[in-house]
This record gives C-alpha cells, structure tokens and sequence, in this order.
C-alpha cells in the first residue's frame, strides 16, 4: 500500500510542477519597423539590428501602420495563421523615433 501512496504523490507533484511552469511566459521586447506578412492581415516588426527576430504582432490593438517605427513588448509563444516570425500576444506598443543601437528594445 505505501508504494501506490508513494507512486500518486509522485504524481501529484509532478503535475503541479508542470502547471507552473505551463504559466510561465517570456515577455519578449522589440523595436522596428512594421512590414505586412505574406499572410492576409499578417503584421510583423523587423527589427533594425543584424540577427534581430521577426515578430508577428498580428493580434496588436490598436493595430499600428504599415511603414511605422514602434517600439514594445508582447508574450511570446502564441498561435497564428501567418506562419511567419515569433508569435506574440498581450502586445503593448507605442511610436518611436528611433531603436536603440543595443540589442535591447527598452
């Protein structure tokens, strides 16, 4: 009997184990320019930096335009139709005049 009480203990920290680390998320910053996927209605921010990540920021609200310099953070790890860059949700953004040179978006 006290190996069955050993093995659903086991179980049962491993299972919340996994729950906390399902509710970490990676807020991911960015700054770039907004360009228009492949995808209809697909946005994405292409950072100016060599080697920086594509974002898709696709479910952003308000949606920014085309052509605009923005700076902001989203969680990264979302689902989308547009099959392109990194996926982000909970998207904050506002205009910039300019990216800093460092890697670092803000």
């Amino acid at each position: 009997m006290k190996p069955t009480i050993s093995v659903i203990a086991f179980a049962a920290l491993f299972a919340c184990s996994a729950a906390q680390a399902a509710d970490v998320q990676e807020r991911a910053s960015f700054c770039g320019t907004v360009v228009s996927g492949v995808e209809a209605k697909c946005l994405l921010v292409k950072g100016s930096m060599v080697g920086a990540p594509l974002y898709n920021i696709s479910s952003a609200h308000p949606r920014p335009r085309l052509g605009s310099m923005i700076t902001g953070s989203g969680i990264a790890g979302g689902v989308s139709t547009c099959m392109q860059g990194v996926v982000l949700t909970d998207i904050t953004w506002h205009h910039a005049a300019a990216c800093p040179l460092d890697s670092k978006a803000h």
